[in-house]
């Protein structure tokens, strides 16, 4: 009879789960009342003849680590490994358009950097095979080679003269042309340098994703998880089974 009972008690207990905080009242036979005092006992009641329950369900929960470890290999894919695909949109766009400057600044400073040394080659005759950058500045500075070496011995810095020959040969048509093609060469440094900006602005978009997803991660663990509050009184008195189910989140 026992054994009936309980079966018949926790078929109740499904059924009340999908009711949060129910209560229902159930009338005892008077053949049931004994066994049920028995149950009770080994269940280790307290003085109050209730009996507490808890049952504590949990769903898969994601790795916080590893979506943290996507998003630092590719800003998005964290926050998509947790499910928020809106995030993911808006962090790869910024990695495209972070990579697409890059990129971009990069054939911009080739270019100028080809330009200037054609300018050189086409107004001062200078040899562009083989040269240091040091070499590009030095002609930007005089009007020739003869003139760098002069000043040269006058510092008595002799290691830096050039051989006076045609591979180190230059000599600029004009003051004008020689300024013109210092302000290309730097011009095409400056924007060289451009690039710590949107490298700095990618690893920025990786960690902060990385971020995003650790608290979406943990956002989403924490929604997952299911606790079930189940309160059983027994009132042998009156013959009634009171039952309180609660679901917390």
């Amino acid at each position: 009879m026992a054994g009936k009972f309980f079966k018949t008690f926790f078929s109740l207990l499904v059924f009340s789960g999908l009711v949060s905080a129910q209560s229902y009242k159930l009338q005892l036979q008077p053949s049931v009342k004994q066994q049920l005092k028995i149950q009770i006992a080994r269940l280790q009641t307290d003085n109050s003849s209730g009996v507490r329950l808890q049952q504590k369900a949990t769903i898969q929960k994601k790795k916080v680590g590893l979506a943290v470890l996507y998003s630092l290999l590719l800003p998005g894919l964290g926050e998509a490994y947790v499910g928020e695909t809106g995030y993911t949109k808006f962090f790869l766009a910024g990695e495209a358009l972070g990579w697409g400057l890059l990129i971009a600044n990069r054939l911009n400073f080739e270019w100028r950097t080809k330009d200037y040394k054609t300018y050189a080659v086409q107004h001062a005759g200078v040899n562009a095979a083989g040269k240091d950058e040091q070499y590009w500045i030095n002609i930007g500075k005089h009007d020739s080679i003869y003139e760098y070496n002069e000043q040269r011995r006058r510092d008595r810095n002799v290691n830096a003269i050039y051989e006076e020959d045609a591979a180190n040969f230059w000599r600029w048509d004009s003051r004008g042309s020689r300024l013109g093609y210092d302000w290309r060469r730097i011009r095409a440094r400056e924007i060289e340098q451009q690039e710590i900006y949107f490298v700095g602005g990618i690893v920025l978009n990786h960690i902060v994703s990385a971020i995003n997803a650790l608290r979406l991660a943990r956002a989403y663990n924490k929604r997952q998880e299911l606790s079930w509050n189940l309160n059983m009184k027994v009132d042998v008195q009156r013959n009634t089974l009171s039952l309180g189910l609660q679901k917390s989140f």
